[in-house]
């Protein structure tokens, strides 16, 4: 990574910075559980930004079943994707729980989305769940 790219914790205050590539710029009940997770910090936010340019992001939340926290909203602009931000992102996001003392990250992916499971078996998730409906849960030791 280099001085134009870089990962930064965003808050409620920023969402807006974020609808590009969010989909949750009219879901005001999302908006508010979100927030409400950041300020009881059970949920953490981050922006990828490229030249200064909100370009992606992802969520971690604590897993309340488990000893580790969960990996969601993990998106790109479209145009941005298959240019290693998303890789940069997960391995950011496995050292970030890391470094919180946790033994474990998850995530879901739907299914049908072979590219984005197959990039997360490079990066050591393996196969935790396949109860869920149309998604797969998977899990990496850290």
């Amino acid at each position: 990574m280099n001085e134009h790219h870089k990962i930064i914790k965003i808050y409620p205050k920023d969402f807006h910075k974020c609808f590009s590539f969010w989909d949750f710029e009219n879901d005001k009940a999302k908006q508010k559980k979100l927030a409400d997770e950041i300020n009881s910090d059970r949920r953490k936010m981050f922006a990828y930004l490229l030249d200064d340019e909100y370009v992606g992001g992802f969520s971690i939340s604590l897993k309340n079943d488990a000893n580790g926290w969960f990996l969601s909203y993990l998106t790109i602009k479209e145009e941005l994707r298959n240019k290693g931000i998303g890789s940069y992102i997960i391995d950011y996001s496995i050292d970030y729980v890391k470094k919180m003392g946790e033994r474990y990250i998850y995530l879901r992916v739907h299914r049908d989305n072979i590219s984005a499971k197959r990039l997360y078996e490079r990066k050591g998730f393996i196969l935790f769940d396949d109860t869920v409906l149309h998604r797969v849960t998977m899990i990496k030791t850290v």
